[in-house]
């Protein structure tokens, strides 16, 4: 009888730790699908808020533009000079709004290869930014990337940009893109006060953000203090994403 019972126990344990690791698979498989879920959710509202500026605040700020020349008909040159003056602000506060428009939209990352968004955006945020940044796009054309990694990437590097600006008190920013075998490099690098220890140990939402994104594709992120001041971000990611689970998200 204790033979038998022993046998019995036996046969019983690899079924056990079958179950243990299936249970371990089903929760990891929920856990990036609820991540999926949550950034496609997102997708849609960028989406629809870019709708929402372009076809709302930057209609409205045109037909004010037009209004303000109609008003142009002063003999007062005082009042000319004003009302050529806001016409300006009208007509930059409009290109403004096209800009993020365009940034939030999903087919401005999907129509663009990663170099070219990379070079708009470092041109925009030069424009309107007192730290001069500089882009170091060392491979020519699109890169041999699907589009979620484009994608996320490409988020990334905004997250890490409008970070240098709120917290950084640099006055140099360089975003560097480098392939490396079968692997891309991305280096967001500053001049500024680098990354205290409190942020480190307790991060907003934006660095655990910027870190989801990377686990997404597959990627590797370091933060780091450099020697002569300032943080460098280094992200290294695959080439080619294997994984047909995951699908391109914003």
């Amino acid at each position: 009888m204790d033979n038998v019972s022993k046998t019995k126990r036996t046969r019983l344990t690899p079924c056990t730790c079958q179950s243990v690791t299936l249970s371990s698979t089903q929760t990891k498989s929920k856990s990036v699908s609820a991540g999926l879920f949550i950034q496609q959710a997102k997708i849609r509202e960028r989406d629809r808020i870019a709708q929402e500026l372009h076809d709302g605040i930057v209609q409205q700020l045109v037909a004010a533009e037009i209004f303000v020349q109609n008003l142009d008909r002063s003999n007062n040159e005082n009042l000319r000079h004003e009302l050529l003056e806001l016409r300006g602000m009208l007509r930059h506060i409009g290109n403004e709004v096209r800009d993020i428009s365009h940034n939030l939209s999903s087919s401005n990352i999907t129509e663009n290869h990663l170099g070219h968004l990379i070079g708009k955006l470092i041109s925009q945020v030069n424009e309107t930014s007192n730290i001069r940044f500089l882009a170091d796009v060392s491979i020519r054309g699109e890169f041999p990337v699907s589009e979620q990694i484009k994608t996320h990437l490409y988020r990334t590097i905004q997250e890490l940009v409008t970070n240098v600006i709120r917290h950084s008190k640099a006055s140099q920013a360089v975003v560097a893109i480098r392939q490396s075998n079968q692997k891309l490099q991305v280096i967001v690098s500053d001049n500024g006060q680098g990354l205290s220890e409190k942020s480190r140990q307790s991060p907003g939402i934006g660095l655990d953000n910027i870190k989801r994104r990377i686990d997404l594709i597959k990627g590797n992120i370091s933060f780091d203090n450099k020697p002569t001041g300032g943080l460098q971000v280094s992200i290294e990611v695959p080439l080619y994403e294997t994984n047909p689970a995951l699908t391109p998200t914003q």
